[in-house]
């Protein structure tokens, strides 16, 4: 298999060069203190707006500003915190453009802005580590994620991605994510939800048009997952010690949109796995197989590809985890642009 790794890809490397991240790190060099304010469980919070932004552990003697891999949410956060402050976007801001946007592009960030902040936090779950990756290849994102807590305490775990993209998949996602958390805590088993979901949206999805999508609901107590999955590429578990040590949760099931109901009820099945300690958990959307491959190899990593990054990627805290497989996307596609929306919710069962 190709090796998708520089030669010295173990030693420490700062991110991509993007501006925003530039500017995002100034910000951290020149306002230290909105990192001083610490909340329970190491959340730290944005002065900018109060909102609780990750779970951030430095190294002794480390600055936030200064570590070679900011955590993604981070970035993605305060670019939005710092476009509000100056009242342009930041791509416009740190581009040194004018300041005068057309309604358009005022749209665009302001959808944007607005789609980032329907994005819920990874919960704390005792005994799980979860991280999430959400970066749309546009202005707005066709894919989508959730987690939803549902009364008993089980959580339930969605992803999405709607066929094309910008404003039109936005708004197809945006429709299935609140069905999705209206039927999911309703107590709806996740096949049942799914139904529910498809039933709602039909008529709303143009022909030829459609929404893959999985959701799963996972007990803590006793490390059950219960899946279900609409056309959407497989579950991934990863653990070294299992035998095999990958497993794909392959369950069958027609994408959202297709049929108005029967068939889909009749084709979709659920399926339920027992997890176990070191199981590495992962929902992705298909932006993350289609990434090109490296030169000189032609066409997409694949699923094999992904699979050799979480194997690669392992041993290191979900949020590292995440964070290591986008910088390892942007340098499979910094020559191409970015070809997809790329979404990911990892879980790690200690």
């Amino acid at each position: 298999m190709t090796d998708f790794m520089d030669p010295d890809d173990e030693r420490p490397k700062p991110p991509t060069p993007r501006q925003s991240v530039v500017l995002v790190r100034k910000a951290l060099r020149d306002e230290p203190q909105m990192w001083l304010q610490r909340g329970t469980r190491n959340r730290w919070f944005c002065p900018h707006c109060g909102e609780i932004v990750n779970s951030i552990v430095l190294p002794p003697g480390e600055q936030l500003a200064l570590l070679p891999d900011l955590p993604l949410q981070i970035v993605e956060h305060l670019e939005v915190c710092i476009a509000v402050k100056s009242g342009i976007p930041a791509q416009k801001r740190v581009s040194g453009g004018d300041a005068s946007l057309s309604g358009l592009h005022q749209a665009m960030h302001d959808a944007r802005m607005r789609q980032r902040h329907t994005l819920r936090l990874p919960p704390n779950l005792l005994k799980f580590q979860i991280g999430s990756l959400f970066r749309p290849m546009e202005a707005v994102s066709g894919d989508f994620y959730e987690f939803l807590t549902l009364p008993d305490g089980r959580l339930g775990i969605g992803i999405g991605d709607a066929s094309g993209h910008g404003v039109e998949a936005c708004m197809l996602t945006a429709v299935t994510k609140k069905v999705l958390a209206i039927y999911g805590r309703g107590g709806l088993s996740p096949r049942e939800s799914l139904c529910a979901v498809n039933r709602e949206i039909h008529e709303d999805v143009m022909q030829g048009v459609f929404i893959s999508a999985a959701y799963g609901i996972l007990n803590p107590e006793n490390r059950q997952l219960t899946y279900v999955r609409a056309g959407h590429p497989p579950a991934i578990i990863y653990n070294p010690r299992r035998t095999p040590n990958v497993i794909q949760l392959n369950a069958n099931g027609l994408a959202l949109g297709v049929d108005k109901g029967p068939r889909f009820e009749q084709v979709i099945q659920e399926q339920t796995v027992q997890l176990e300690a070191g199981d590495l958990l992962v929902f992705y959307t298909d932006g993350l197989i289609e990434l090109p491959a490296p030169p000189p190899d032609p066409g997409e990593i694949g699923i094999e590809g992904f699979i050799f990054l979480l194997k690669k990627y392992y041993e290191r805290p979900v949020d590292d985890l995440v964070t290591q497989i986008w910088h390892r996307a942007e340098r499979l596609f910094r020559t191409t642009g970015q070809p997809d929306d790329i979404t990911m919710v990892a879980i790690k069962v200690s």
